[in-house]
């Protein structure tokens, strides 16, 4: 099955080849896990990372560039943001999930493993996908209640560079299905399941690849009892960027969740289908090195994105240890011989899908189009959802920010010119001004406990004008107690602390957000001495 490799490689610097055995298949694996129904960056920040554009994007150029042949696989929790779809978000959700089905299928995922996140519409809706022929899902024990026959494709036969890769699919047993899914579906145990998949493939394969959502402890059992597995990717609650290790006979994998990262291996598979166990510790060991400057310099990017680096210590001092790490890793790869040059080896890495990268058109069109479903779709829900009279006692707290202006000009004054005052237009200029997921956070409301029942009676579209920004008490609280009687009730954040903007700053959202910075451009003027009762 294994074909002879005819032509030189192209040497890059973390992906110098040893010296390949005569025989042998070579290929790229691409690789990504927990995307949990990221599509795109919402635009919130610059330098988001992360996007199935650029993904799209990067895999076509690396492939193109190297000359191999390559597969793309996903090991799970890919379409959905939670692990169970509230009922008014449900819709739209779906809308999402469909457009990243969409943009999976253009980039020629051939196998996506199941975890939480893909079950969060229902084992049903999975199973619609699935029945629609969109992507391949697997899971072999995943099963119908009685007869005990999976649900899901156990396993998928692909070919790659002239051999023959067998990818089967575990989902974690402990991944709860509603009382009502359970009546019909039930998850076995991995050693029900696990040990036939594998007869029915082993002789029809060069390659075995499980994708699995079952934690690192299990993995790691499932890897010491059957080594004919020669990779993990996993998927799951912990997932993190990793550098690929071994246990026992198998590498694992995994990349970190929202789809920050592709992961990438360059594989030289041969005909004794084992990895060379030669001691690569040390290069690891710098390659984790490299990962963490790296990832060092993005922040440091992501801090500082208006003013220029070049001159700043900290910058140069990384740029040196970055290039001196390169060095290191490209020597070691360079003089490392393997023991025996009939087994398979790999070099990995990942790639930050920074907003620099390029997209690639046809995703990026798929994206666009998914995110205006959704905005059609919400904007049809305003309008069958008007605001009512009935209503207003979800909002009794809040007095908007032109009431507070009445007392508080200069602070008015000073937010009317930020970005806060303009949130729901920059949401118009991006056509989202309708998706409850982005008008969350760009709109004023009551406190946390509140914004489910704003949620259940769908006011979140249909919010007097009055709240239709990021106003005075989105930062401060609810103020209708202080309006009422300012000299004796103090608004409830008088200076707002990190966690209160955390609300809507988290890392998938501005993930270079640094209070002490922000603090500085946003804070109203005066305003410890303006917002205390007692100095009115």
């Amino acid at each position: 099955m294994l074909q002879i490799l005819k032509s030189a490689v192209p040497l890059t610097l973390l992906f110098v080849l040893l010296a390949a055995p005569v025989m042998a298949a070579e290929f790229l694996l691409f690789y990504s896990n927990d995307v949990r129904g990221e599509t795109e960056p919402c635009g919130c920040s610059a330098k988001q990372r992360g996007g199935m554009s650029r993904k799209a994007a990067q895999i076509k150029q690396i492939a193109e560039k190297e000359k191999l042949p390559y597969l793309f696989l996903d090991s799970g929790g890919l379409l959905f943001k939670q692990t169970r779809l509230p009922s008014d978000e449900e819709a739209q959700a779906r809308i999402a999930a469909q457009g990243i089905i969409e943009a999976m299928q253009a980039m020629d995922c051939r196998a996506t493993g199941i975890e939480a996140h893909d079950l969060a519409g229902g084992v049903e809706l999975l199973r619609q996908f699935q029945e629609k022929g969109q992507l391949k899902w697997l899971s072999m024990n995943l099963v119908e209640s009685k007869r005990k026959k999976a649900i899901f494709t156990p396993s998928a036969l692909t070919e790659t560079a002239g051999i023959s890769v067998a990818i089967l699919g575990l989902t974690d047993e402990k991944i709860p299905l509603s009382a009502q899914e359970k009546t019909s579906y039930t998850l076995l145990p991995w050693e029900k399941t696990l040990p036939n998949a594998l007869a029915q493939v082993k002789k029809k394969a060069d390659m075995i690849i499980l994708l699995s959502s079952y934690p690192y402890v299990v993995n790691k059992k499932i890897a010491e009892a059957y080594p004919e597995i020669n990779l993990i990717l996993s998927s799951g609650p912990a997932a993190a960027t990793a550098y690929p290790f071994m246990v026992k006979e198998t590498v694992f994998a995994q990349t970190g969740p929202r789809g920050k990262n592709l992961g990438l291996m360059r594989i030289v598979w041969t005909e004794a289908g084992q990895w060379d166990q030669n001691d690569f510790s040390a290069i690891r060991m710098q390659q984790s090195q490299l990962d963490r400057i790296i990832l060092q310099m993005h922040r440091l990017e992501q801090q500082n994105e208006n003013r220029k680096l070049n001159k700043d210590e900290d910058w140069q001092k990384l740029l040196a240890e970055k290039k001196t790490a390169e060095t290191k890793i490209n020597t070691m790869l360079r003089k490392q011989q393997p023991q025996d040059k009939t087994l398979s080896r790999f070099t990995a890495r990942f790639i930050p899908l920074e907003s620099s990268l390029p997209e690639d058109p046809t995703v990026q069109e798929i994206m666009s189009t998914t995110m205006q479903r959704i905005n059609t779709f919400s904007k049809g829900e305003k309008a069958n959802n008007t605001f009512s009279t009935g209503q207003e006692n979800t909002l009794r707290n809040l007095v908007g920010w032109k009431r507070c202006s009445a007392c508080h000009a200069v602070q008015a004054a000073f937010w009317q010119q930020t970005g806060h005052a303009r949130s729901m237009a920059a949401l118009e200029a991006k056509q989202q001004q309708f998706n409850p997921d982005c008008v969350i956070c760009h709109v004023t409301l009551p406190e946390p406990e509140a914004v489910a029942q704003i949620k259940t009676d769908k006011l979140l579209l249909n919010l007097p004008e009055q709240f239709r920004s990021v106003g005075c008490e989105s930062c401060h609280g609810p103020t209708a107690a202080h309006d009422a009687d300012p000299t004796q009730v103090a608004v409830p954040h008088a200076k707002p602390g990190e966690q209160v903007c955390k609300t809507c700053h988290q890392p998938e959202h501005d993930s270079h957000f640094v209070f002490a910075e922000k603090e500085k451009r946003i804070h109203c003027l005066d305003s410890v001495v303006e917002l205390q009762p007692e100095k009115r």
